[in-house]
This record gives structure tokens, C-alpha cells and sequence, in this order.
């Protein structure tokens, strides 16, 4: 793995940005190379400088009479990523446009109301005796997702021992990035928990897992999982509105976004909050959270109603990976 010494006023924006894309998996070592140029350009050119500027941005971004478009991109990629996480530490700094083709699509999130329409769906599924552990499990697992912002696997992958319903708390282990975290429940969450728990535990005394799959002994699939989602939410209306039907992982953008929102509504000042909010889903930095924000077509609602100027706030985000 390669490491470069860096000397700007950036450097220890420089080097949090790197040990944050390591910490998360990523090799990030052309990125680095490239931040070592900006390094040296922000010396000779701007020594002066103590944030990003749209000015510096502009000189850095244009691209050079014999630079190939791949590189020219990259170059405005590290930028975006360096600008994104000195503005989620809160200094304020100009996020360049990103000019890649390759934009991830902005997903389809369903709104608070939508949700309670899912739930009420999957809460008044006709069941057997068969099907009726299968549904109880549902009901619960997708609460989860929308109530802690959980990934898919966190919850199926759920085991007994790692409930702490007396202390309203869950460890998730060995998640995205080999982390271990605890995720603290609401007091509906754990009022429901409690009960479901009570009852698979009498149904199912040696399963270690809190949603046991067809085999007690293993736990529920991601498979049966998307396809019991993807079912309950074609028999919502509010399936009729979206061109794009939403996945499972969508409850734990819903989640980020309606936590940001209210923030917002109430004058939060969550650049201070997010990096507790980044922590709480187990993403390695801030600017991962901002990523979930940004791909929201109606993220910023809140933000504009509250007239906050939203490229300060939350600012364009694409991530930058090797």
C-alpha cells in the first residue's frame, strides 16, 4: 500500500480522506498519487489557501491539452472526495461538478406515508399456521430496517445472544468492513422485538437466530427476503406512483434521509450530528452518509423550505472507488 507525505494546509484533510477510504476496504492508492499532486499544486499555486475554493477548483479541474478524459475525471474525483469530507467536518469547501457518465441513478425512496402503507400490508397478511412465523418475522425485520437504518443482512443475519432489549440495544458483528456495532432500538421497536423474541424462542428453542430460516439452525435469506418485500410493496397504491419500485435496502435510505430532514425542520445543525448518524449505520466516514442523502430526489425538500443554501449543506456526492 502506498503512502505519500503531504505538506499543504490540506494535508490532515488529506490523509483523514485516505485512512477513511482504507479503513472502509478500498486500496485508494491512484487517489492518493493524484491528492499528492493537488498537494503540490495547492504549494506552488495557492499557498495561501485555507479552504477549496470555487477559483482553485476551476484551475485544478480544467482539463490539459494532452490529458486523456480518464484521467481528467480522476482528477475531479479526488477533488469531490476531499471537498465532501472537509465539508462534512464542516469546513466549508466548493464541491466540483462531476463530469462521469457514470452517475448512479437516483433511487426511488418511498415516503413516510408510503411505508406505513407497506406496513400495514404485511401487518394484515392473511397467514396459516405454516406461513405465520414467516410474516411475524417480516413485520418485525422491516421495522428495523426503516427504524435503525439496518442493511438487509444485519437484520436476516440477527442472532439471540446479541439482543440486549433490557438495555434497548443490538450488536451488529462483522458487518461491511469486518465492524462490530451497537445500534440502539426506539421504545416501540423493542416493545415489538420483545414479544417476537418470546415467541420464535418457543417455537424454535435452539435456533441461535432471531429470524431462522426454513432450517431453524441458519437464518433467513436475502432471497426470501427481497422477494417477501417485493410482494407486500406490489400490493401497496403506492406502488402505482413510482416508474422504479424500490428495493428493501430503500427503508435504510428512508431511515438516513428522514433523520436528516427532521434535523433540518428543527434547526439541527446535523453536520455537527452526522458524523454520530455515520457511526450509528456503520459507514467509515460522513461523506458515505452524504452519498445516501444525495442519490434522494426528494431529499432536500426540508432543506429548501428552511431556505438553507443546500450546496453548503449537502453537497453533490459521488464516491470515488478503486
Amino acid at each position: 500500500m502506498k503512502t505519500y507525505e503531504y505538506s499543504s494546509v490540506f494535508a490532515p484533510y488529506i490523509e483523514g480522506l485516505i485512512e477513511c477510504k482504507r479503513s472502509n476496504g478500498f486500496k485508494y492508492n491512484n487517489a492518493s498519487e493524484l491528492l499528492l499532486k493537488f498537494d503540490e499544486f495547492i504549494i506552488e499555486r495557492h499557498p495561501e489557501a485555507t479552504v477549496i475554493t470555487k477559483y482553485i477548483s476551476d484551475e485544478w479541474c480544467t482539463r490539459r491539452p494532452t490529458e486523456g478524459s480518464s484521467h481528467h475525471g480522476s482528477r475531479i474525483s479526488v477533488l469531490r472526495q476531499l471537498a465532501i469530507y472537509m465539508t462534512s467536518l464542516g469546513v466549508d469547501s466548493y464541491i466540483p461538478k462531476d463530469i462521469s457518465s457514470k452517475e448512479k441513478p437516483i433511487l426511488t425512496i418511498p415516503s413516510s406515508t408510503d411505508i406505513e402503507e407497506l406496513f400495514s400490508v404485511v401487518d394484515n397478511r392473511k397467514t396459516d399456521k405454516k406461513s405465520y412465523r414467516s410474516i411475524y418475522a417480516y413485520r418485525i425485520m422491516f421495522r428495523l430496517y426503516y427504524c435503525c437504518g439496518l442493511r438487509r443482512s444485519e437484520a436476516g443475519s440477527l442472532r439471540r445472544e446479541d439482543m440486549d432489549l433490557a438495555n434497548m440495544t443490538i450488536t451488529i458483528r462483522s458487518s461491511k468492513g469486518f465492524k462490530d456495532r451497537i445500534v440502539y432500538l426506539p421504545d416501540d421497536a423493542r416493545e415489538l422485538l420483545s414479544g417476537y423474541v418470546k415467541f420464535i424462542s418457543e417455537l424454535f428453542p435452539l435456533s441461535p437466530y432471531v429470524f431462522p430460516g426454513k432450517d431453524p439452525l441458519t437464518h433467513i435469506t436475502g432471497g426470501a427476503i427481497d422477494a417477501m418485500f417485493r410482494d407486500c410493496w406490489g400490493k401497496t397504491k403506492a406502488s402505482k406512483k413510482y416508474a422504479k419500485p424500490p428495493t428493501v435496502h430503500c427503508l435504510r435510505h428512508a431511515f438516513v434521509v428522514d433523520r436528516i430532514n427532521k434535523w433540518a425542520a428543527e434547526g439541527i445543525d446535523f453536520t455537527v450530528m452526522l458524523p454520530y448518524l455515520s457511526k450509528y449505520l456503520g459507514h467509515a466516514c460522513p461523506s458515505e452518509t452524504f452519498y445516501y442523502y444525495h442519490m434522494v430526489e426528494s431529499a432536500f425538500s426540508t432543506i429548501i423550505t428552511k431556505g438553507a443554501p443546500t450546496t453548503d449543506v449537502i453537497p453533490e456526492v459521488k464516491p470515488y472507488e478503486e
